[in-house]
């Protein structure tokens, strides 16, 4: 998905029209942030509702690195079980391990404690 254009703007969130690269399908974005990490990670990472394709052509939201985190997009309120032990990593750049999912603010504030990433604890 890209931004076709901006509707609107307050300091650094913004409302957008979407557009997919593949299909053209066109969406509201209404949790928009100025931010490089959102520019750069959260938008190219979108997939379109009609094709399912993401700016890469890659179908499917979540994609997992070579260190089993998994970008969190604030698009769904709790991504796994409310009991399953996580690690986080935060928009200001803190890492935390073996938190219960279920008590973490996962919604995004638009702060530097917004949750950007997650995987399931694993015991080392």
């Amino acid at each position: 998905m890209k931004i076709k254009s901006i509707i609107s703007e307050y300091r650094n969130d913004f409302n957008a029209v979407m557009e997919c690269e593949h299909c053209g399908h066109q969406s509201t974005l209404t949790t928009g942030h100025h931010d490089n990490y959102y520019h750069t990670s959260v938008i190219p990472a979108m997939t379109c509702k009609a094709c399912g394709k993401n700016r890469s052509g890659e179908a499917g939201a979540d994609k997992t690195d070579e260190d089993g985190w998994i970008a969190y997009l604030d698009t769904h309120p709790l991504p796994v079980d409310g009991w399953t032990i996580v690690d986080i990593k935060l928009r200001d750049g803190t890492v935390r391990m073996k938190q219960i999912a279920g008590q973490l603010s996962w919604p995004w504030g638009k702060t530097g404690r917004d949750i950007i990433a997650y995987r399931i604890h694993k015991e080392k």
